[in-house]
């Protein structure tokens, strides 16, 4: 299990009509609290989205939070 970043834009809306549609990107942490930080700092230098969140995925996990740096660092397949 990964958590992954996700926004919710004004207008997008699941199926439902009342529900706003997460929007994700290829990000994928080890951590709901990583997933949460990632999402909360695009958020913050973001126009369009009306909230930010976190939703759990059966991704692999390919990123950890830089705290440091405020970034994601992707993880490289070693193998590659």
């Amino acid at each position: 299990m990964s958590f992954k970043p996700c926004f919710y834009f004004k207008g997008e809306f699941l199926p439902d009509g009342k529900t706003l549609r997460p929007c994700l990107n290829g990000e994928a942490y080890a951590t709901h609290d990583e997933a949460l930080k990632s999402a909360r700092a695009r958020f913050m230098v973001w126009t369009a989205p009306a909230d930010c969140g976190v939703v759990e995925s059966e991704e692999p996990v390919v990123c950890r939070w830089n705290a440091e740096l405020c970034k994601a660092d992707w993880l490289r397949d070693e193998a590659a």
